[in-house]
This record gives structure tokens, sequence and C-alpha cells, in this order.
């Protein structure tokens, strides 16, 4: 608390004139000036003040009855009033909030159920490109095909900074339907992963990719370095180096490779109709 000559007193009525720049300069750096409080009364306390610019004045109070500063009733009035509307607006907003996440959960149930309903993928290929694949309701296919360039993909893993590198590896299983569909399909093979939106899965001998095709084709993992030069059998796990681009990247991991064992599944399986007829017997008639 400090005192200083900064008032300016009415000869004709209780009103003072309070110079607050005077009270501010007076205060040493290393205080924070919060505000006139009341009037020295010739050593005896000080005067309180009943007013403060025309408005009731409210001394501010801590726990142990110290003052912390002084206020109005407007100013405090006005203060309840904006609480209140940032409270309601704050309530109302957090119910639109709600009701939105609702309509989302809904939706994507509701796509879920419908995706369970579609034809898993139609496959188109053609010679001179890879693989694609398309989720589709009708047997219509509407086909899309995508050219893959594996220098160029092995190049943007080389390129983009790594957010985590782990030591992995692959069940045999997996390995080995990827080594098949390499050998009797394409050298490269590439295909969208149901029901993980913009992502895409390119695979061939060195390096199995998933990239965002919405994003220039930017990795999101990458499982590199399989360590197949003194493989000796065919149902020991392969070690292999996995990459991740993306903080959340390990959460999609399982469905990849779930994803892949299908839509891998399905295309040598229909690979193996077109090549190779199967005769149906009639049943023997009975005598």
């Amino acid at each position: 608390m400090i005192h200083a000559p900064a008032g300016y007193f009415c000869t004709q009525c209780p009103t003072v004139i309070i110079d607050q720049d005077m009270l501010r300069e007076s205060v040493a750096e290393k205080f924070e000036f919060r505000g006139t409080i009341g009037i020295n009364n010739a050593g005896k306390g000080f005067d309180t003040f009943d007013t403060w610019n025309g408005e009731k004045a409210v001394y501010l109070l801590d726990e142990n009855q110290g003052i912390l500063g002084l206020s109005t009733t407007a100013a405090i009035s006005s203060a309840e009033t904006l609480a209140k509307k940032q409270t309601s607006a704050a309530l109302l907003s957090r119910k639109h909030q709600h009701k939105k996440n609702k309509m989302a959960r809904q939706s994507r149930k509701k796509n879920r159920s419908s995706k369970r309903k579609q034809a898993l993928a139609i496959l188109s290929c053609d010679a001179n490109t890879t693989y694609s694949i398309q989720h589709a309701e009708h047997a219509t296919p509407n086909f899309i095909t995508t050219n893959v360039d594996a220098e160029t993909m092995t190049s943007k893993i080389t390129d983009i900074p790594i957010y985590e590198h782990r030591d992995s590896e692959i069940a045999a299983e997996h390995f080995n339907t990827v080594h098949i569909a390499l050998k009797r399909i394409n050298q490269l093979i590439r295909f969208e992963l149901p029901e993980l939106r913009t992502l895409d899965l390119i695979l061939d001998a060195e390096e199995w990719i998933v990239v965002d095709h919405s994003l220039n084709d930017i990795p999101v993992v990458a499982w590199t370095d399989f360590q197949t030069q003194s493989r000796t059998n065919l149902h020991e796990p392969i070690k292999c180096s996995l990459n991740l681009y993306h903080i959340h990247a390990d959460i999609i991991l399982d469905k990849v490779i779930i994803a892949m064992d299908l839509i891998l599944g399905k295309m040598l399986s229909d690979q193996f109709l077109e090549e190779h007829n199967i005769i149906h017997f009639r049943p023997a008639k009975k005598d």
C-alpha cells in the first residue's frame, strides 16, 4: 500500500478527483498498481468510498477480510451478465456438438452396415498396369487402374522423414500370400484398402507401402528390408523393418494386413478360375 498526494478535493461536496497516473508512477518496478481503495485520514486509517465514478462502490475482500480491490455494482452486474451469456453459449455449443457427434456415429454405423452387404471388390487387370480395386454395390464394374513406379515409391519413403522406426516381423502366411501374388499376378500390385478412406497399399518384392492417394501418395506405413536371404522354411515369421510416417499409423497395422490377405486371396482365386476350366458333371440318372 502506498500514499501519495494525488487527490483534488471539492470544497463544496464530499467529492475527490484522483490522479491514478501519479499513483501508478509512484509504484516501484517490482510491484503492480491495481487501483485506489481509499483516502488517508491524517494517520487515523483511511476513509472508504461510497461511490466510484458515479456508481455504488463495492470492495472486494479475501478470505481474511483483506481488501483485494475496488469495483462497482454496475461493473459486477455487467460481468455477471457476460458470464451468464458465455455459459449459455458454451452449453448450446456442447449440445450442438453432441448432436453432430451422434449424427456422425449413426452415419458411420449405417455406412459400415451398407459396406458389409457390398461385394468385397471388383478387380481389373491390364498387362501394362498394376492391379487396382474398387468397392461396388452392383455387378457392373467401374474399373480404376493405377500406374506405379517402384523407383518413385522407394524414393518417397527415403525422402520423407520417418516418425518412428521399429524392428518387426511378418507372419509367414501373410508373407507367403504376397510372394505368390507377386509371382502369379504382377511384380507390382496396388489396391485401395476397404474402410480406410483414401489409403492404398502398394506391394512389390522389396517393400509394402501404405500411401494416401489424396495427398500425392505420401507414405503412411512401410514394411521394408525383409530378411529372406537365409530363409530355410515356409512357416516361420520373416523379420523386417517397420517405418511409421504418422503419429497414429500403428492404429491401422492390423486392418491393413487383414484387408491385404482378403483382397489378394480373392485376386488369386479369380485368376485361378480364369486360367482353368471347371467341368461340372451332371448327377447320374437313376434307373
